[in-house]
């Protein structure tokens, strides 16, 4: 397994697109990994939930991605919780890959080396022309299906060895009354993820405020 030399807090550097003409979907991600972690040979069950941010311009084509998960330590005797931010332009670099067949949109989720991490999300859903708070209807899957993949590094911590393996399902819906918000009063990325805008938190605050802490380690 290779290593890098790496601590990561909730406040990382994020190479987020300023968007002065486009618009964002935002999902609540939520996925079962059943496996088994290396470092003490135990089986695991790791609920995780996560925020899915996607950005796109006026003409529905993919700029960003930015992935928030978020749960409790494997095999941590304290089940801490914790959260991890993964973005498409920054650090830890989260792959996105967005396309269209007919009416079905499909999205593919990665991270590997030289991140600590070794993941993909797979999901799938049928499109609909929805109203979400843009100057324009636009078409977006409200519901998304697929399947997880962890081979064999971090998922939430709490070590920097640790090597845990594992699969299962699932599923992303779209938070409709959060995309319609950012979207009618045009919050930048960086609201959205991190710091809100007056009295509203973003998503990085709303975990906070519950007890989420920034996963780190030292590799």
């Amino acid at each position: 397994m290779k290593r890098i030399s790496i601590v990561l807090t909730v406040l990382i550097m994020l190479s987020m697109c300023a968007q002065s003409f486009g618009y964002f979907l935002i999902y609540n991600l939520s996925t079962t990994v059943k496996g088994a972690d290396d470092g003490t040979g135990l089986k695991s069950t790791v609920p995780l939930k996560g925020y899915l941010v996607l950005s796109l311009d006026s003409g529905g084509n993919f700029v960003d991605a930015n992935l928030i998960l978020y749960g409790k330590d494997v095999n941590n005797p304290l089940k801490e919780k914790k959260l991890v931010l993964l973005n498409h332009d920054g650090m830890p670099i989260l792959n996105a890959d967005l396309w269209y067949i007919g009416e079905t949109f499909f999205i593919e989720l990665s991270a590997e080396s030289p991140t600590p991490f070794d993941f993909k999300i797979m999901l799938s859903g049928k499109t609909k022309i929805r109203e979400i708070g843009d100057t324009e209807l636009r078409t977006a899957a409200s519901n998304l299906k697929g399947v997880t993949i962890v081979r064999r590094e971090m998922l939430l911590g709490p070590f920097g060895d640790q090597d845990f393996s594992g699969t299962g399902n699932a599923s992303a819906t779209l938070w409709m009354s959060a995309t319609k918000f950012v979207n009618t009063n045009n919050w930048t990325p960086e609201e959205i993820i991190l710091n809100g805008r007056d009295e509203e938190p973003g998503l990085i605050e709303i975990l906070t405020a519950k007890g989420y802490t920034g996963a780190m380690w030292v590799m």
